[in-house]
């Protein structure tokens, strides 16, 4: 097999499990002219290997293969030297004779990429991972075709059934006193203060600053300087917070955790802690001064008041999103799709970068395998959405664009449009699904989501210190 360096072709778009041109059935197992590939290919067969992958083979037209011998030799005699010859001055038919493998590896790397670009074109194929070409043992050669083969991924053929009238039901759980109650002590917990602990090591439910590294089979894994968490919380596993019980500031100690590697042999994550400092919680006492240095209400009755209607606004609100939840599972359910593995794949590696395996991360096994559903499933959604709104002709105005855009601004967010873009449509077809399903409004409790609960957890954490008088919980 000949080896040469066929440089990468990018799949088409920045985002391909976004864009709608679909497979062509007609394009399959099939001779076109050299008229309706601009000259390039003389033959052109696309076999379906499985629901999303395509395998190519392409004849280039002799004449095409001549033309790109003619232009790959002019480059070369601009470059070549030789005795005898002035720079740039060498004979072109010189060069062919004196350097046939090194023409023919030039045409080789310029003519199958080009070929391939048309024949996605022909074919009418959205590529979602770069080619892998198969150019046999032969060369091209001038005045005789050349035939490789390239296999790519595609999005896969969709036709969404049953997106309308789903049935789901909308529970609003009704706030009762001890939930205003922890919304208070969580407000607390934001301004509490955070005391310096000397002359003991850690004990459970301190609050640390810990430098924390994690490697397995020798091999650093990731670095998370300056973490502060409390001892006892879900936020710190277990044998971490066994591991640092008792360490004086300073001290280092070390956990090791299970997990299972994606190849599915068990491994240990070590973990290698350092403390830095360990402190103690002081909260304010909840009374009329805490209520008017918090937010200036006039009085503790009227900070709860408040707080009422937002956790009734709240519960309004995850009732919502539970909604269309539950849409959502039941359209995957009734769709099931194919995913793409390069899709999934390059929607887990964003996963892990947003979400680092550290901390309640890093589980092991299960969080792997968590990780790689939920890959799927974004990317099985977002197949399924796009198809929709290409079918219902749900699109973003420029003005909603612009809207979006300024709004992402003053909340000083850094993506671009394009991501907006599609966040956009999405959210517009999800409505057009939520719209359009048969809802019931029942009794029954609020389904977190992990976003609020990962906020919940953020402010929970927050070390901002505010006026008040200060008690020991």
């Amino acid at each position: 097999m000949v080896e040469y360096n066929l440089a990468k072709v990018g799949v088409a778009g920045s985002n391909p499990v976004f864009r709608s041109t679909p497979f062509s059935p007609g394009a399959a197992h099939r001779e076109v002219g050299s008229a309706s590939c601009r000259g390039n290919i003389l033959k052109l067969d696309v076999e379906t290997t499985d629901t999303t992958k395509r395998c190519l083979k392409v004849e280039i037209a002799p004449e095409k293969v001549g033309e790109e011998f003619d232009r790959v030799l002019g480059a070369l005699s601009r470059r070549v030297t030789m005795p005898g010859f002035r720079k740039g001055k060498v004979p072109p038919r010189m060069i062919e004779s004196r350097f046939p493998e090194t023409l023919q590896g030039e045409v080789l790397e310029s003519l199958v990429p080009a070929a391939y670009r048309d024949a996605l074109e022909e074919a009418k194929l959205v590529p979602v991972s770069d080619p892998q070409f198969e150019v046999g043992d032969q060369l091209p050669q001038r005045g005789k075709p050349f035939s490789f083969q390239a296999t790519v991924e595609v999005l896969p053929e969709i036709e969404v059934e049953g997106y309308t009238g789903i049935p789901a039901g909308r529970h609003v759980r009704p706030v009762k006193e001890e939930d205003v109650d922890a919304a208070i002590d969580q407000k607390r917990r934001q301004k509490a203060e955070y005391l310096p602990v000397e002359g003991r090591g850690v004990e459970h439910g301190d609050w640390i600053i810990i430098d924390l590294e994690s490697s397995m089979d020798g091999q650093p894994l990731q670095s998370f300087p300056g973490v502060f968490v409390n001892v006892g919380s879900e936020q710190l596993p277990q044998e971490i917070a066994e591991a640092v019980t008792g360490c004086l500031p300073g001290q280092e100690a070390e956990a090791r955790i299970p997990r299972t590697a994606p190849d599915g042999t068990e491994k240990e994550v070590v973990y290698s802690i350092r403390v830095n400092e360990i402190k103690k919680e002081r909260l304010l006492v909840v009374d009329d001064e805490f209520a008017r240095d918090l937010e200036g209400f006039g009085s503790l009755a009227e900070l709860r008041q408040a707080l009422t209607k937002e956790l009734e606004a709240g519960a309004a609100a995850a009732a919502d999103e539970d909604v269309r939840r539950q849409i959502l599972d039941e359209l995957l359910k009734r769709n099931p799709v194919e995913v793409p593995g390069s899709l999934a794949e390059r929607e887990l590696e964003f996963l892990q970068k947003m979400a680092p395996m550290a901390l309640q991360g890093e589980r092991g096994g299960s969080a792997s395998n968590e990780l790689r559903e939920l890959a799927e499933r974004r990317v099985r959604t977002s197949l399924i959405l796009d198809k929709i709104a290409a079918t219902e002709s749900i699109v973003v105005s420029d003005d909603e664009l612009s809207e979006e855009m300024k709004r992402q601004k003053a909340r000083r967010s850094g993506t671009n449009k394009e991501d907006v873009r599609i966040r956009l449509l999405s959210r517009k077809t999800v409505d057009f699904l939520v719209k359009n399903a048969k809802v019931k409004e029942t009794q029954g409790r609020i389904i977190v989501t992990p976003e609020e609960a990962s906020k919940s957890r953020r402010e929970q954490g927050s070390t901002r210190r505010r006026r008040g008088r200060l008690i020991v919980p």
